[in-house]
């Protein structure tokens, strides 16, 4: 799962809350964190998984 947040301090510390959030479901999950930026400079980057996440990723949310 791909979470972006348009600002991010400890992208380590804000993985490991979000894995605890889910730390209930039952099923394999990965999780990353990135910017809007971070996804920008990756967006052609080939064999980055950002980059895979943007092209065939689903969005399960979004707020504006």
């Amino acid at each position: 799962m791909l979470v972006v947040f348009a600002e991010l301090r400890d992208k380590r510390k804000t993985s490991l809350d979000i894995m605890r959030a889910l730390s209930d479901l039952p099923a394999a999950k990965d999780i990353l964190v990135s910017t809007p930026e971070e996804l920008e400079r990756h967006r052609t980057r080939i064999g980055s998984v950002l980059r895979y996440a943007q092209r065939e990723g689903k969005i399960l949310y979004a707020s504006d």
